[in-house]
Formats: structure tokens, C-alpha cells, sequence
């Protein structure tokens, strides 16, 4: 983001609380995205028993605290 308008010289300064905003919307989005694959994954565990439901629940368990940090925060994406 430029510091200021090239035309009238006006200084852009980001709101107070917009960076609060961006890390909110990206955790809402990603953990929804997170329990979108695990609720039905879990439920179809569940009724399977040969399925090896703690190997892969050990191997996916950080999902939830890695997938906020991967790419740029969706709110960034979002037009204004």
C-alpha cells in the first residue's frame, strides 16, 4: 500500500482495529474449513472400525493452528 496519494498527497493510515478484523476473519474461515473435513471424516470413522483413526488424527491434529499461517489472511482478499 502506497504511504500517499500520488495525486493529492493524502496520507492513508489503516483504521484502528483493521488488522484485529483480518486475523478474526482468517481464524473463523480457517477453522470452519478445518471442521468441514474433520466432522465428517470423524462420523465416518465412527462407523467404520478398521479405519486407523488415531495415526491420523495425530498426523492431522495441527491443521487447525497451521492453516491461519498458510497464504495470505482472506480478509486481505476481500475487496473493500
Amino acid at each position: 500500500m502506497y504511504e500517499r496519494c500520488s495525486v493529492c498527497h493524502l496520507l492513508f493510515e489503516r483504521e484502528e482495529g483493521f488488522y484485529t478484523g483480518a486475523v478474526a476473519i482468517n481464524l473463523i474461515f480457517s477453522e470452519l474449513l478445518v471442521a468441514a473435513f474433520a466432522i465428517p471424516f470423524s462420523v465416518w470413522a465412527a462407523l467404520n472400525p478398521g479405519v486407523p483413526f488415531i495415526p491420523i488424527l495425530s498426523i492431522h491434529s495441527n491443521t487447525g493452528i497451521d492453516l491461519p499461517f498458510t497464504g495470505p489472511p482472506p480478509s486481505h482478499l476481500l475487496p473493500p
